[in-house]
């Protein structure tokens, strides 16, 4: 059965979303970082919290489906969500992984500390959006193009006051929705360049192994089995736009029997049922791991 795991990024966080992860892993988290996960919409309003508490949710939870037999053919990872799934993929050690979402998330908070977010703006074309972009952004308040969910759905990051502009002039250019999101830092563009490169140094400190399944690239959308490719991706994410839209197109030609959303939240469940709606999904975040299990093992049943 070949299967399509898929990991979201920011955004998706709330609340409660760590009530199936084990002390253990929360501990080691507090012990390689010294965070302590308290699971709360507090944690979730800093960058840190956020993005270690979606490692730790997506890491717990696939490793539970995958001690039941389950190994994915392709992996991918919006995002944060790459780490992730650099980690299901045995690219990466969960130990470093933490550490370095550790020093990626602490880095960029203090990069922008405030002022600086992201938007989402949905029904434009790609052509329609960059002028756009282009005509709000300025030297003191720069605005960037960032994530590539979908022909007409689109992030951008940037400066609030830009962001604000671009949400504007989009509504009144077509867009069925432009709204900020919740994600406290500009992320996946040029202004990310800082924390890209200090990531490259920490990165050259640890091990990256082939991937034992197909990995997608965020910042080129492409799969790859090769080590070298995971490591340029987890560097190269963080300030450039993820091609989520090419990626899930790749992986349903690579005729995918079904795809496991490990959540948390539906966004990537919905994008790649937009895409092809015969597919079928398992949203493990709307499920719960066990119900998850239960319908995996009877899809197994038919292969």
């Amino acid at each position: 059965m070949k299967c399509f795991m898929m990991f979201p990024g920011q955004g998706s966080q709330f609340e409660g979303m760590l009530s199936e992860v084990s002390a253990e892993d929360k501990q080691l988290v507090e012990r390689l970082t010294g965070v302590h996960m308290t699971d709360t919409n507090e944690q979730y309003r800093s960058t840190i919290g956020i993005q270690l508490g979606l490692l730790l949710k997506q890491v717990s939870e696939a490793r539970k489906i995958l001690a039941e037999g389950f190994t994915p053919s392709n992996v991918a990872g919006h995002s944060i969500g790459s780490f992730s799934a650099a980690v299901i993929a045995g690219s990466l050690s969960f130990e470093d992984a933490i550490k370095l979402v550790h020093l990626r998330s602490r880095l960029m908070a203090e990069a922008y500390p405030d002022s600086y977010g992201m938007a989402a703006v949905v029904g434009l074309l790609k052509n329609e959006l960059v002028p756009i972009v282009e005509a709000a952004t300025t030297s003191e308040e720069p605005v960037y193009l960032s994530n590539e969910n979908a022909p007409q759905q689109f992030t951008i990051s940037g400066h609030i006051n830009a962001l604000n502009r671009v949400i504007k002039s989009a509504s009144q250019s077509g867009a069925s929705k432009a709204i900020l999101l919740a994600v406290p830092t500009p992320s996946h563009c040029p202004l990310m360049s800082g924390v890209r490169d200090a990531l490259a140094l920490a990165l050259e400190q640890v091990t990256i192994k082939a991937p034992n399944c197909l990995y997608f690239m965020n910042h080129t959308g492409l799969g790859t089995n090769l080590a070298k490719d995971v490591k340029k991706d987890l560097i190269e994410g963080v300030a450039s736009p993820v091609k989520w839209d090419i990626m899930t197109k790749i992986a349903l030609e690579n005729r995918m029997d079904l795809a496991v959303d490990i959540g948390p939240g539906e966004t990537l469940t919905k994008l790649i049922q937009a895409q092809d709606d015969s597919l079928k999904v398992i949203n493990v975040s709307k499920l719960g791991v066990d119900d998850a299990l239960y319908v995996l093992n009877k899809e197994r049943k038919k292969y």
